[in-house]
């Protein structure tokens, strides 16, 4: 029901918004992007948030970020654009993710970033593809670099770097 929707540019917050779409979804948790300009607020895009993350373990959230999709891996790291096909088990180690690198978001089989959370975007991609992936780590190693070999235990927010084999 669009009359639901401000007229003569009344001033609603996004949190009344949120309320519209939320009900207008049959009460679905909704992922919504929005813009404002001035003291206009537009919807960008709302869709369903179908996957709830798992806080269960909540403890020693420092110990390498959040896990936002858990699973044991052990593969090569490759950084922003240095993907190679050559990677066995490719693990995106990024400092943020972005739209600019949803191709080596999709070609990685584990996700690790310094920056980011729960709601990340790169939390939601990962859930969506179920690879295992950390986010704010606060961690982004010089140090490593593409091809080097790692474990990664997402659901313990563990990294471990391994001797290149």
């Amino acid at each position: 029901d669009f009359s639901l929707m401000p007229e003569n540019h009344i001033k609603w917050t996004i949190q009344d918004y949120s309320k519209i779409l939320y009900n207008l979804f049959d009460n679905k948790p909704q992922e919504i992007e929005f813009a404002y300009e001035e003291d206009i607020v537009y919807i960008l895009q709302s869709r369903d948030w179908d996957v709830v993350p798992d806080f269960s373990n909540e403890e020693n959230l420092d110990n390498a970020g959040l896990c936002v999709y858990g699973g044991f891996i052990k593969g090569q790291i490759f950084l922003k654009n240095e993907y190679r096909k050559d990677l066995i088990n490719p693990i995106f180690f990024t400092e943020e993710t972005s739209t600019e690198n949803l191709e080596d978001i999709i070609r990685s089989k584990a996700l690790i970033t310094k920056f980011g959370g729960r709601l990340s975007h790169a939390s939601i991609i990962a859930q969506k593809l179920k690879i295992p992936t950390l986010v704010g780590t606060g961690i982004y190693s010089k140090e490593l670099k593409t091809g080097d070999w790692i474990e990664l235990n997402a659901s313990q927010r563990t990294i471990k770097k391994l001797n290149n084999e």
